[in-house]
Parts: C-alpha cells; sequence; structure tokens
C-alpha cells in the first residue's frame, strides 16, 4: 500500500488557456526549478476589481494513458476561500511565505507568490504512478474567470 509518504509529486507543466481581462489585467503562471530537486510554480495575478467571497474553483483531474488524458480520476467544485479553510491540495500555502495573498476573497490589487509546489501529503493516498492531467478553472457565479491545464506525474519512492 502507498500512503502519501511513499511518493512524490512532479509538476510538469502548467499553463493558462484564458484569462477574462474584465476580472484580471494578467493571470501568470509559470513553471520553476528553485533547485534541482523540485518543480514549483510561480504567479503574478493583477485583479482589475474586488473578487466576490462566490469565488468557485473548479478541478477536474485525468489519468493519462497512451498519451490521451482518459481516464476520470477526481473532479470537485469548492468555494474558493472555502479551499482556503480547508487547505484543499495545500492551497493554503498560497497565503504563507513569498506571497502577498493573506486573506479571501481577494480584492483589486497585484498579488505574487513564489514557489508553490503541491506535496503528496497534501494528497489522498493509494494514487497510483503515473501522469496527470488537471483542468483547473476559477467562476465567479457563472462567469468563467480563468482556465489552465497542469500535467504532473506522481513517482514512488524506492520503499
Amino acid at each position: 500500500m502507498f500512503h502519501q509518504e511513499n511518493y512524490d509529486i512532479d509538476l510538469e507543466y502548467v499553463k493558462m488557456n484564458y484569462v477574462n481581462p474584465i476580472y484580471f489585467k494578467y493571470f501568470i503562471l509559470r513553471n520553476v526549478k528553485p533547485n534541482r530537486t523540485y518543480r514549483a510554480t510561480s504567479g503574478q495575478i493583477a485583479a482589475l476589481r474586488d473578487l466576490k467571497n462566490s469565488l468557485k474553483i473548479n478541478i477536474r483531474g485525468y489519468k493519462i494513458v497512451d498519451n490521451i488524458p482518459k481516464i476520470p480520476i477526481m473532479q470537485f467544485d469548492v468555494p474558493l476561500c472555502e479551499a482556503f479553510e480547508r487547505n484543499i491540495l495545500g492551497i493554503d500555502k498560497l497565503r504563507m511565505l513569498s506571497s502577498n495573498i493573506t486573506k479571501c476573497p481577494l480584492k483589486m490589487g497585484v498579488y505574487i507568490f513564489h514557489n508553490f509546489k503541491v506535496i503528496a501529503q497534501d494528497l489522498p493516498p493509494y494514487i497510483p504512478q503515473g501522469h496527470y492531467m488537471f483542468n483547473i478553472s476559477l467562476f465567479e457565479e457563472k462567469v468563467l474567470l480563468v482556465h489552465g491545464i497542469t500535467y504532473a506525474s506522481v513517482i514512488y519512492k524506492n520503499v
């Protein structure tokens, strides 16, 4: 059995496909390699207006088989502020060091975060080794604010 301490997460790629220009001047995410052992994500966000407490994040994950995202592994739709409070997928780390994100909902302004990394302890146990794709969308009521994709791998440690 593989528990969280038995695997690592390798973030391979992140890309923003859509940014709503009414809500954001820019929403930039990029992979960085702060050292030789792991990849992380850093970002800059310029919100053009205060965002409402009704902001929701939708994440859909798929296991990649034969280079095609085929097998749905997870889907959830949760209010963003609740995701911070419950630390879903380690998102609460965005409010910690190397970030000026301090509260939810976000107010109009520029936000920066550095070296965000999802660690295995923030994920459920028993995730199969392999490559995964995640569609991540942010909604305010029914308005799409941003949409991006990220690819990651689950790598088992030698136990």
